[in-house]
C-alpha cells in the first residue's frame, strides 16, 4: 500500500525528506542523526559491514576473481614524469605523462612486465577527484568508510563488494557524467523532461539535480542508477623501439563552464594531472592501472621507403609524436621514402615537440613538414588556418602522395576535426580527377580498406 518511491522523494521541504522510510543499521555505520539511513523501494537494500578505521585503498588491485574491477592483464604501472609541454599556453596546455612497464603485478596477482607496438593504445582506469567524491558523501546518509558487504544475496548489484562506500565512490562510479534520462526524472520528482535541454546541454551531474530538487537519494538509489566508471583510451605517445620500456601520453586538461554556470573537468585528464613524480630516496610511488590495447589496424609500413603522411589536430600529436619518432629510430639502419606533416594548434603557444619534428627534417625520417594554427599568429611565417585548409592549399601535394601509392594517418577528435579533413579529401578527390561525389566516397572507403588511409581518431 506504500507509494511508488518516486513519489516519496523530497521536492521541497524537511518534512517530506524526514518521511522517507529508514533502515536501521549499527551506529558505526550511520551518519544520520536518528542513526538510520535511507532505503529505497526500488533494490534490495545493501548490507554493509564495519569499517576498516577509515583506510582508504588508492586502487583496486586486491579485487579478485568473478569480483575482480580491472580488466585482465591491467598493470600497475608507476609513473616516472609527468609534465607540461609548452611553458605559456594556458591551464589548458598539453601535458605529457610517462610510465614505465616493469610493473610490480597485475589484476591477476602475478608479476608481468608489458609491451606495446608502436600505434597501439593505454587504457587507463581514472579515479574521481576527492572533492566531488566527498560533496557525494556529505550527501548519502552512511558512514563513507563502510565496507559493502560480500553477503549481499543479489546478482544485480552492479560494483564489486568488500570495498567501502568511498572507495565505490572513487573507483567505480562516473560522478561526472549525465544521470540516465529515467534517472533524471526521479531525482527532479517528475515524468516530463526534456533531456536534451535541460539535462545533456548543461552537462548535468546527479549532485548538481539533487540541490537543484531539494532530494535527498538513498545509497541504493546512486549506487544502481549512476553510471559506472570507463577506463579511457589514449593514443600512445612513444616507439616501441627507441623506449620500450616505457610508455608516453599526451593528454590536455579539459575546463569549461556550463551554460547553467557550473565548472566542469575531465576525469581522466584531471586525475592524470594530479599524478606525481617519484622522488629520488623515495618509496611512494604514483601509479596508473593501465593495460595496452593492441591497435594492430594502425601502424607503419613495413617498408619505410613506402611514403607516408601525417595529418593532425591537438591531441592527435600524440601517435603521431611515436611515428616520427619510430622512423627517426629507423632513419640509422634504412633508407627512408619521403614523410610530411600537416599539423595544427591552438596558437603558437600551443605548438610542442618542435626538437623532434626539426631532428627528424635533418635524418630524413620526415622531407616536409607544415603546421597551423587556429588563432595568435603574429608572424609573417606562421600560418593561421585549420588543418582542412592547410591541405586545400596543398590539394596537389595530396593528390600525388596518394597515386603514389602513400599512406595517410588521420589522428585526431572525430566530431569536427575528422570529419572535416574527411570532407577535404572528398574535395581533392573530386577535384584532381573526374570523379563524382559517390565515387570519391568509395574511393575514401577502399584506402582504409586497402590499410593505406589509417584513422586513430576519438573526443
Amino acid at each position: 500500500n506504500s507509494p511508488e518511491y518516486l513519489d516519496s522523494i523530497s521536492t521541497s521541504s524537511n518534512n517530506e525528506e524526514e518521511s522517507q522510510p529508514r533502515a536501521e543499521c549499527p551506529v558505526v555505520m550511520a551518519e544520520s542523526t536518528d542513526k538510520k539511513r535511507l532505503i529505497p523501494k526500488k533494490y534490495s537494500t545493501i548490507l554493509l559491514d564495519s569499517s576498516r578505521n577509515g583506510v582508504v585503498r588508492r586502487d583496486l588491485f586486491h579485487l579478485t576473481g568473478s569480483n575482480r574491477f580491472y580488466e585482465e592483464k591491467t598493470a600497475k604501472l608507476k609513473v616516472i614524469d609527468n609534465h607540461l609541454l609548452t611553458s605559456d599556453a594556458g591551464e589548458s596546455s598539453l601535458h605529457e605523462i610517462r610510465v614505465s612497464l616493469e610493473c610490480d603485478y597485475n589484476a591477476n596477482g602475478d608479476k608481468q612486465d608489458l609491451s606495446y607496438a608502436t600505434g597501439d593504445h593505454l587504457l587507463v582506469y581514472p579515479k574521481n577527484s576527492e572533492a566531488i567524491v566527498n560533496a557525494y558523501v556529505d550527501m548519502l546518509d552512511v558512514d563513507p568508510h563502510a565496507i559493502v558487504s560480500e553477503n549481499n544475496n543479489n546478482d544485480s548489484y552492479p560494483h564489486p563488494t568488500g570495498i567501502t562506500i568511498v572507495e565505490t565512490l572513487s573507483h567505480c562510479i562516473d560522478l561526472g557524467a549525465l544521470p540516465s534520462p529515467g534517472f533524471s526524472r526521479m531525482i527532479l520528482g517528475t515524468k516530463e523532461l526534456d533531456y536534451v535541454h535541460e539535462i545533456a546541454e548543461p552537462r548535468r551531474t546527479v549532485i548538481d539535480l539533487c540541490h537543484q530538487a531539494g532530494t535527498q537519494l538513498s545509497l541504493e538509489d546512486l549506487l544502481y542508477n549512476a553510471f559506472p566508471m570507463k577506463p579511457r583510451y589514449y593514443s600512445i605517445a612513444s616507439s616501441s623501439i627507441t623506449c620500450p620500456s616505457e610508455i608516453h601520453l599526451v593528454f590536455r586538461p579539459i575546463h569549461y563552464m556550463t551554460s547553467k554556470g557550473y565548472l566542469r573537468e575531465g576525469v581522466c585528464t584531471s586525475y592524470l594531472c594530479h599524478k606525481g613524480v617519484l622522488q629520488k630516496g623515495t618509496h611512494d610511488v604514483a601509479c596508473l592501472p593501465a593495460v595496452v590495447k593492441p591497435n594492430p589496424s594502425f601502424r607503419l609500413p613495413l617498408d619505410p621507403e613506402i611514403p607516408v603522411m601525417f595529418i593532425g589536430g591537438g591531441c592527435g600529436v600524440a601517435p603521431i609524436r611515436a611515428f616520427i619518432e619510430e622512423r627517426v629510430a629507423q632513419s640509422k639502419f634504412h633508407s627512408m621514402g619521403p614523410a610530411t606533416l600537416f599539423m595544427g594548434f591552438r596558437t603558437p603557444q600551443d605548438e610542442v615537440y618542435k626538437g623532434l619534428v626539426y631532428e627528424a627534417l635533418e635524418k630524413d625520417a620526415l622531407t616536409k613538414s607544415e603546421i597551423a594554427y587556429s588563432s595568435g599568429c603574429d608572424m609573417p611565417e606562421q600560418s593561421q588556418m585549420l588543418v582542412s585548409d592547410l591541405l586545400r592549399r596543398n590539394s596537389d601535394a595530396v593528390w600525388a602522395h596518394i597515386q603514389d601509392g602513400g599512406h595517410v594517418y588521420l589522428c585526431g577528435g572525430a566530431r569536427t576535426f575528422g570529419a572535416a579533413v574527411e570532407s577535404v579529401l572528398l574535395d581533392i578527390f573530386q577535384e584532381q580527377s573526374e570523379m563524382d561525389f559517390d565515387h570519391a566516397l568509395k574511393y575514401l572507403r577502399d584506402l582504409v580498406d586497402e590499410g593505406r588511409l589509417a584513422e586513430d581518431l576519438a573526443n
